[in-house]
């Protein structure tokens, strides 16, 4: 895990590339799911191992500053594979050894194996709605319901509704639960492991925090012993929304398609020529280089602005395929303005970029701009 501080140096480091996780990854916490298409523009669009030997940091959610080794990139399914898996920090070490198929964990601290929220108010006997502090801490799925008293149930949450805070559950509660007892909501999805090593998913079915003592359904396929340091956790998956950096590796040498960031960055270069807008507003609309090629995405990353009116202006990017604004750029008169992103502004395949600028008073508008376009394979 890095700190704060050595996490910005490494968000800092050129070629990096930021986006969100647009699904959850798998339980066992080896995959971010980050899947682009023109309506998610934060997805990954680059070919297949691109990343492959780049370094992921998450940013957000409890994996929040962990750093893995990107082992391969699948760019039909967004999917990213890291080694070592994510490691969830709310864990507990075994406080006893346990066989195979055993379905009781004793642990060290039942109330560190969490991850959810409190309840807002209190529940009756076959309440079917539960109301909590921060809906935005759980999802819809397998969950569970316990207080400080030992009384525990599995739950299925089937809906969120995140404006009020409520869940809505698949079935009555069995026991009624109340906000002077702690009573709280934790995702049921859970990982167990040993330095043997051992590892499994597991579904937690109930929580005794008095007792110290976690029930599964099914059973552990293993067997677990407090010497081998054997621990359970929350499911250290990487969930849909969660944010991260891309480190690619600094590479001189270009071992293969896609594999040398810097060298796929000049060979789709974009950088069309200078642009002079000598009329305001629509009638002055210039094309932003030619359309999108058929089967590619081009990435804005650049505009350098020189304005020689009296009058501040604002430069405006539009699709004009779509009809849609991308980007605005406020100008000072008589100045130039550099806009950049790392990132960049997509654009689809087939789409036309334009350009507009608001006031041409006393002189005219000059744009370069760069980016890239690569084909979609």
């Amino acid at each position: 895990m890095s700190s704060d501080a050595e996490t910005q140096k490494m968000v800092l480091r050129p070629f990096t590339r930021r986006g969100n996780a647009t699904a959850n990854g798998n339980i066992g916490g080896t995959t971010v799911v980050s899947l682009w298409d023109p309506a998610v523009p934060e997805g990954l669009q680059e070919g297949d191992n691109y990343w492959r030997e780049s370094q992921l940091l998450i940013q957000t959610g409890d994996m929040r500053n962990q750093v893995r080794d990107v082992t391969g990139f699948v760019q039909a399914t967004g999917v990213l594979t890291v080694a070592p898996r994510f490691v969830n920090p709310n864990v507990s070490l075994l406080s006893g050894d346990i066989l195979a198929l055993a379905v009781t964990i004793p642990v060290v601290d039942a109330s560190a194996v969490t991850s959810g929220s409190p309840l807002a108010l209190d529940v009756a006997l076959a309440a079917a709605v539960i109301i909590v502090d921060d809906a935005s801490q759980l999802r819809a799925g397998n969950a569970v319901i316990y207080d400080d008293t030992g009384a525990s149930e599995a739950i299925l949450i089937v809906a969120i509704v995140a404006a009020s805070n409520v869940l809505v559950l698949a079935a009555p509660l069995a026991a009624a639960y109340l906000v002077a007892d702690d009573a709280a909501v934790s995702m049921a999805d859970a990982y167990i492991w040993d330095d043997a090593p051992n590892t499994e998913a597991v579904t937690i079915t109930a929580i005794d925090v008095t007792l110290n003592q976690l029930t599964i359904a099914p059973g552990v396929v293993a067997g677990y012993t407090v010497a081998a340091n054997a621990a359970i956790s929350v499911s250290p998956m990487i969930r849909d929304g969660v944010e991260f950096t891309l480190m690619p590796p600094t590479k001189t040498v270009d071992s293969g398609t896609h594999t040398n960031p810097q060298q796929w960055l000049h060979d789709n270069n974009w950088s069309p020529d200078e642009i002079t807008i000598a009329a305001a507003g629509a009638p002055g609309e210039q094309p932003l280089g030619a359309a999108v090629a058929a089967g590619a995405l081009r990435r804005l990353r650049e505009l350098s602005i020189v304005h020689e009116g009296t009058n501040n202006t604002v430069v405006t990017v539009l699709d004009a395929t779509l009809g849609n604004i991308v980007l605005r750029v406020p100008v000072p008169a008589a100045t130039m303005v550099i806009w950049s992103s790392e990132d960049g502004r997509p654009f689809a395949a087939a789409t036309q970029p334009v350009i507009q600028t608001s006031d041409i008073t006393g002189g005219s508008t000059f744009v370069t701009c760069a980016g890239v376009e690569a084909p979609q394979t």
